[in-house]
């Protein structure tokens, strides 16, 4: 255990190469470290219910998750841990502090759905439709950490110039601007564009889908000259593959209106 505390990351948790140390010597004495940490980790959080100092649920979700490094496939110090990163998620959307990049916001059972064993395509796949359901049932915060976890899963496993890590990140992008992540949405939807031109057709779905998401944060951020500028680069385009009849056509189209509104250009609206 001592050794596994050598080249801490930057988060405090054992590297990867350090990992089998702590692994190993679980298998000797698991009980002890093992209950030793959940049960430390689960203090912790209580006395964050009492004192509501955030470093006291950083540090519950640091020792619960050497915990599910110790045994990594028990369900029990898993949804401990998948319960206290999303209290300190949701404490940090209050506070206003919320990074979706935190390391510590990125340890989650959702890997290990209900204990069954996915392989990744289908477990972004399915993370992508709970991610849907939450945001259709209104729980916008809980659907940008499902997509958030769907985009790693995608990118890890399959690389970030895949369209099915592009889907993802979209997704989470979509999610994250209703979460009003404006600032993080403004730095990535670019990146994402940029990517896509090298892995998808300019005439891809996705592409136009992307491109509306952007002129829509753009808006947001007061940037209406900016969003102008980009729904008409993207109308003609649209029209032209999609029909001027389409219904996503027909969306771009008002949203224009909305953005000359905003302009005061109300003749042209």
């Amino acid at each position: 255990l001592e050794k596994s505390k050598e080249g801490l990351s930057l988060d405090g948790l054992p590297q990867e190469y350090n990992l089998q140390k702590l692994q190993e010597a679980g298998l000797y004495i698991i009980p002890p470290i093992y209950d030793y940490f959940l049960q430390l980790g689960k203090l912790r959080a209580e006395m964050f219910w009492i004192t509501e100092n955030e470093i006291e649920l950083q540090e519950a979700v640091r020792l619960v998750r050497v915990a599910s490094l110790v045994k990594p496939h028990d369900k029990k110090s898993m949804d401990e841990l998948n319960e206290l990163v999303e209290i300190l998620a949701s404490y940090k959307f209050i506070e206003g502090q919320y990074n979706p990049d935190d390391p510590l916001l990125n340890y989650s059972s959702f890997d290990h759905p209900k204990g069954i064993a996915l392989d990744p395509e289908k477990l972004v796949n399915l993370l992508l439709s709970r991610g849907e359901e939450a945001l259709k049932n209104g729980f916008v915060s809980k659907s940008e950490r499902i997509f958030n976890r769907a985009k790693r899963v995608a990118i890890n496993n399959f690389g970030k110039l895949t369209e099915l890590a592009f889907e993802a990140r979209y997704y989470h992008l979509s999610s994250a601007f209703n979460c009003g992540l404006l600032f993080f949405c403004e730095r990535e939807i670019d990146v994402l564009l940029e990517d896509c031109a090298i892995g998808l057709n300019d005439k891809h779905p996705l592409i136009f889908s992307i491109r509306s998401l952007r002129i829509h944060i753009l808006d947001s951020l007061g940037q209406h000259q900016e969003a102008l500028a980009a729904v008409d680069e993207l109308l003609p385009v649209e029209e032209d593959v999609r029909g001027k009849e389409h219904p996503d056509t027909l969306v771009t189209r008002s949203l224009r209106i909305r953005i000359l509104v905003g302009l005061g250009q109300y003749q042209e609206a």
